[in-house]
């Protein structure tokens, strides 16, 4: 049965189909308004979609128990060349 209404509720919140619309239209502001933004996340996350999605629905299921992410303050600017030195991004090493 389609749903023709989305009312506020953590069930259909929860829903592939409502979360995907929420994603892109998220990345797209985030994209077009703040400069400070970790692209590379948001590309990271664009890619692996079908994973993303589906952590958020378990984490939005057990709403109870979730705990945010710290922020994570991005300090290189955009042109700063970045590497991963033992699974973390960061500048090169000199």
């Amino acid at each position: 049965m389609a749903v023709k209404l989305l009312k506020p509720n953590l069930e259909l919140l929860s829903e592939e189909y409502v979360l995907v619309q929420a994603w892109k239209k998220t990345a797209s502001w985030i994209r077009r308004h703040n400069w400070f933004s970790d692209t590379l996340e948001l590309d990271h996350a664009a890619v692996n979609l079908p994973t993303f999605i589906d952590g958020l629905r378990k984490r939005l299921q057990s709403w109870k128990d979730w705990e945010p992410h710290r922020l994570r303050m991005v300090l290189a600017p955009k042109s700063q060349t970045w590497k991963i030195n033992n699974g973390v991004w960061g500048p090169p090493e000199e």
